[in-house]
């Protein structure tokens, strides 16, 4: 028998994700980028309007067939005006008159006990405001230093389009657009099947250096810190 050591973690917001376009169910969506999920203990978080996520899982049907049995919302209200239908224990509600946001408190309240923390996988944060749109970001940049998982991705409404946060070595595959970004300054090097490759490239907080690369195939990023790569 193969013991769950590793907890994947999967966060809904309340923007439309490839989910509402491309999948009835959720776990037909992890084995679509997974085939092996056995060695993951999955936990999930439906933050304010992300409670729209939750017929995804049919929760009070499936959570003993399919190891989601540790999930919660969270929110404020103002992105969900309908019923959370989960059991009182389940869910926090929170003060509109806060000084962060409902992403932000969920991290703070839900993900400290976890220590091993392998994946984050998040639906519904691509788009809308842009201030919104950067302060998830910046939640992201955050918490990857404090958790330290393996990579975040973030999940967009268009099926070729995802952004990836990591630290450290990342090798992947890509054909078409993508870009570099950083929140901090770092040198990165990229080699691989690459329109624009080097040893030593030093990228500053979201300025234009890493902007608009091309793979063609396998290539390979080395980071000092954390780094954002979107593929269009």
């Amino acid at each position: 028998m193969v013991l769950n050591t590793k907890t994947r973690l999967h966060i809904f917001g309340p923007l439309q994700s490839l989910l509402t376009v491309s999948y009835s169910n959720y776990f037909c969506f992890l084995k679509s980028i997974d085939e092996d999920s056995s060695f993951y203990k999955e936990k999930v978080i439906f933050v304010d309007g992300g409670m729209q996520y939750a017929k995804l899982f049919s929760l009070s049907e499936s959570s003993e067939q399919t190891d989601i049995s540790d999930y919660f919302w969270i929110g404020d209200g103002d992105s969900h005006l309908g019923e959370v239908t989960l059991s009182p224990d389940k869910t926090h509600h929170l003060s509109i008159d806060k000084d962060q946001s409902d992403l932000a408190m969920a991290f703070q309240k839900l993900i400290p006990d976890e220590k091993n923390i392998h994946q984050i996988f998040l639906h519904g944060f691509i788009g809308g405001r842009i201030d919104h749109q950067l302060a998830v970001f910046g939640e992201l940049f955050k918490w990857h230093k404090i958790l330290s998982p393996g990579e975040m991705i973030l999940f967009d409404a268009d099926i070729n389009r995802k952004v990836e946060i990591f630290k450290g070595e990342h090798t992947t595959q890509h054909k078409g657009t993508f870009s570099l970004f950083s929140l901090e300054k770092q040198n990165i090097k990229l080699s691989g099947d690459l329109k624009y490759a080097g040893e030593e490239i030093t990228l500053f907080p979201l300025q234009s250096h890493g902007l608009s690369n091309e793979g063609f195939g396998p290539f390979h990023i080395l980071s000092e810190k954390v780094i954002m790569l979107i593929r269009e």
